[in-house]
């Protein structure tokens, strides 16, 4: 199948879950969003989004994905600012968003709001922290970094360990105790 061929199929599937009026549940809503962000249509994602319930993190959370994936960080963060309450993907999202637009202090400066609002990271996001504070250049908060993976038994993902290994490069003063950490 073609990417044409799957953007038709998603777009039948809206059509068929708006005639059955399943379109605003919590969970095809957030499917919804998903995939016109993913096929680059952030209009149309942005349109069920208001249209849709603003109670589910998870629409929210689409939405903002979705911004960053298609590089509005701007306008992922108005919407991020605006969230009634946020989850670890919310901020994963954002840290990630900043961080892939090499904008490392930003990403820094929302990490540690997260760590101050009391939502605990994943993997995922530290795999975002991990390469933001290797491109800082700053060896105390690599560290810092992997102390906390390691005391917190974050889950060493492929992604993850990537991420240490090149930190590593880049202080070869830390050493990586994989044993440390969790692995799956």
């Amino acid at each position: 199948m073609t990417i044409v061929d799957l953007n038709f199929e998603g777009r039948q599937f809206h059509g068929v879950a708006v005639k059955m009026g399943f379109d605003l549940l919590d969970f095809i809503q957030a499917t919804i969003i998903h995939f016109y962000a993913a096929c680059g249509e952030v209009d149309l994602a942005r349109l069920q989004f208001e249209v849709g319930n603003k109670d589910h993190v998870a629409c929210w959370n689409a939405l903002i994905a979705g911004l960053v994936r298609n590089r509005k960080i701007d306008e992922a963060r108005h919407l991020f600012n605006r969230m009634p309450a946020r989850d670890v993907f919310s901020w994963s999202s954002m840290i990630s968003g900043y961080s892939q637009s090499e904008q490392p202090d930003l990403a820094l400066e929302l990490f540690h709001e997260m760590l101050a609002s009391g939502v605990k990271p994943n993997e995922i996001t530290m795999v975002s922290v991990v390469s933001f504070i290797a491109s800082l250049g700053t060896l105390k908060e690599g560290r810092w970094a992997h102390d906390y993976i390691c005391k917190n038994y974050i889950p060493l993902n492929d992604n993850l360990s990537a991420a240490l290994i090149d930190m590593r490069v880049e202080f070869p003063d830390i050493s990586i105790q994989a044993d440390a950490a969790v692995t799956e």
